[in-house]
């Protein structure tokens, strides 16, 4: 094992890492998928704007919910969907986490590489967004 694969898996020792799915439904076929995981281990500007020390981000990092994965499989899919997934996962994360993992999701992020995404449907606002 290379030093820095020890240094991750130590890591991930000391945070919870979950995981939380959400799958689509629509005439009976699944036309998006969105995957949550703990959040990221260090995200500057969000562990100021919360106000967490080191050892708390590491203790609390299991309630952040970050986004994993938003798949839109094929070009036939409902209108808004992009959109509208986002927010209905949104809309029940926290009670499921709180149902599945015993603690709600007190904070959802994602990260969106805007080099490849500008405007379409995977550059949306979702729900209650905040830049």
């Amino acid at each position: 094992m290379t030093p820095i694969q020890k240094d991750l898996s130590k890591q991930c020792d000391r945070v919870k890492i979950r995981i939380t799915d959400h799958v689509a439904i629509h005439d009976d076929r699944w036309p998006a998928l969105i995957g949550r995981q703990a959040g990221a281990f260090k995200v500057g500007v969000r562990d100021r704007w919360i106000g967490w020390t080191a050892e708390q981000q590491f203790s609390r990092l299991h309630l952040v919910a970050g986004n994993a994965r938003h798949v839109l499989p094929g070009r036939d899919r409902p209108r808004n969907l992009a959109s509208r997934v986002p927010a209905l996962s949104l809309g029940r994360l926290s009670a499921d986490m709180m149902k599945v993992h015993g603690y709600p999701a007190c904070l959802a992020e994602t990260f969106v590489d805007i080099s490849r995404f500008a405007g379409t449907s995977a550059g949306h606002r979702t729900g209650s967004h905040r830049a």
